[in-house]
């Protein structure tokens, strides 16, 4: 069974490789999901949805668009980086535990990974919020030219 052990800069895992490795394959999938949300909000081009927009608002969702590509960046490196981990897990497990002691190593890794997958999620939610406000901001600006015009 797993325990965490909390502290300022997060928290370390005292798991077996066998629960390391599993876990690598819920990040793997999740970021999976993340990649086709994102490619979501990025083929909502403001010009189609939205025709007859404010520059300004204009510009102000091409520039989360463009952080939404940057996410995308992050994500692939992120995916590495869990992909080289799990492949040693794997390959620890298929020595049937050989080397112990890396075990321990497998776990610091695996907190610094989910530190960086947590900062990840939570860029992305912030990122999607900022897309959310603006295109009700632009929604209701189209509606408003509408009941006026």
């Amino acid at each position: 069974m797993e325990t965490k052990i909390y502290s300022s800069s997060g928290f370390a895992h005292h798991c077996s490789a066998e629960e390391l490795y599993v876990l690598t394959r819920h990040w793997l999938s999740d970021l999976h999901f993340f990649a086709e949300e994102i490619n979501y909000f990025l083929s909502m081009g403001c010009h189609q949805a939205f025709p007859g927009l404010d520059t300004q608002l204009v510009l102000k969702i091409e520039n989360i668009r463009s952080e939404f590509k940057e996410m995308l960046q992050q994500k692939e490196h992120l995916e590495e980086c869990i992909i080289v981990h799990q492949t040693a897990i794997s390959h620890s497990l298929d020595n049937n535990g050989r080397n112990k002691g890396k075990f321990n190593n497998f776990n610091i890794l695996q907190s610094k990974l989910e530190g960086e997958l947590f900062d990840f999620i939570k860029k992305l939610r912030q990122v999607k919020l900022r897309f959310f406000e603006a295109t009700k901001k632009a929604y209701t600006n189209k509606s408003h030219d509408k009941v006026v015009a």
